[in-house]
């Protein structure tokens, strides 16, 4: 496929924009010929192009190989379980955005807002997290015992390939994941990964600057956010660029410490969900609807230092390990 300008799209439908970027609906046809479905084009403020055209579009193509080449199995999870960049998009030769597929309309939802007119929203982690009372108020379902498995069985699922290939999320936070929870049957509950072009690729430097969510912190950003604070500007060079990096620092611990987080959120019952970090009550319920050995290891990963964090994919094993046992060892993914 030839390079696709921005000015040759019509029919743009404008959904949306953010800090770094607008999104656009393309319609059927409208991107090339071949592409029967509507798609979305994400294109970059000026802002964030000026000079780093050049390293937008390097890493926008690394993205895209990236997919190409990956083995059958992650190749599926990333179609099926992330909105992946697929095709870069120009702006007078430069690249100035990417074209992706539309998320879902399962991943939207409608209620009824106080004012008593419809809302609808995305789902994302934080909705799911809104706690029952407030579920119930917008009239969606209350997740199972099974229902909740299923997503967290999504979640270190999706982690462990993206990290096969050192891919790392690094800002997970409620805004950048969806959850569809099926109103009739939660074995179909679906996590979907959005804001992809902000994952961070080992040994490739990311060309946009990703800070991290607040109550989302990894605990050595957050000492060194307190600290940079704590100095109030008097601290020398060296030691100001030294907290800065440790601030902004993503990498797979702090994905581990991330995933585990939002599974203990998952997990916790009753006010103040989406910013506690302890819970002796979701660590109660993770031991008794998963396994022990799980519980242990989400522990350990909510660890404030690094390298206690058990790697993604052993976490992941566990989960499947204790969901054969509750199967009677016959390996089904969770049910309701």
């Amino acid at each position: 496929m030839s390079k696709i300008e921005f000015s040759s799209l019509t029919d743009l439908e404008k959904m949306g924009k953010g800090s770094y970027s607008v999104v656009y609906k393309v319609p059927a046809g409208g991107l090339h010929p071949n592409i029967q479905s509507p798609v979305v084009v994400k294109k970059y403020k000026k802002k964030v192009l000026e000079g780093n055209e050049s390293a937008i579009e390097q890493y926008l193509r690394m993205l895209v190989e990236n997919r190409k080449n990956a083995d059958a199995a992650t190749k599926k999870v990333i179609d099926n379980y992330t909105i992946w960049p697929r095709v870069i998009i120009y702006e007078g030769g430069e690249a100035c955005g990417f074209a992706m597929n539309l998320i879902p309309e399962k991943f939207f939802v409608t209620y009824t807002g106080a004012s008593g007119n419809p809302i609808t929203t995305s789902s994302t982690l934080g909705f799911v997290l809104n706690d029952d009372d407030t579920r119930l108020r917008t009239g969606q379902p209350l997740l199972t015992v099974g229902g909740r498995a299923k997503i967290v069985y999504d979640l270190l699922m999706i982690m462990t390939h993206l990290h096969k290939y050192d891919f790392v999320v690094g800002d997970i936070s409620p805004n950048n994941v969806l959850v569809y929870v099926d109103p009739v049957a939660q074995k179909h509950n679906r996590v979907l990964l959005i804001d992809s072009d902000s994952f961070r690729k080992a040994n490739h430097t990311h060309p946009m600057t990703q800070p991290h969510t607040n109550d989302w912190y990894p605990p050595e950003s957050l000492s060194a956010m307190r600290e940079l604070r704590a100095l109030g500007g008097s601290g020398d060079l060296s030691t100001t660029f030294r907290l800065q990096a440790r601030e902004f620092l993503q990498n797979t611990q702090t994905d581990i410490y991330k995933i585990c987080l939002a599974i203990l959120r998952l997990y916790h019952k009753g006010p103040q969900r989406t910013t506690i970090l302890t819970s002796d009550q979701a660590m109660n319920s993770l031991r008794r609807e998963l396994s022990p050995a799980f519980a242990d290891l989400i522990a350990k990963g909510l660890s404030e230092t690094p390298s206690e964090r058990p790697q993604m994919h052993l976490i992941y094993q566990a989960l499947v390990a204790a969901l054969r046992a509750k199967t009677g060892g016959s390996g089904k993914k969770p049910s309701t």
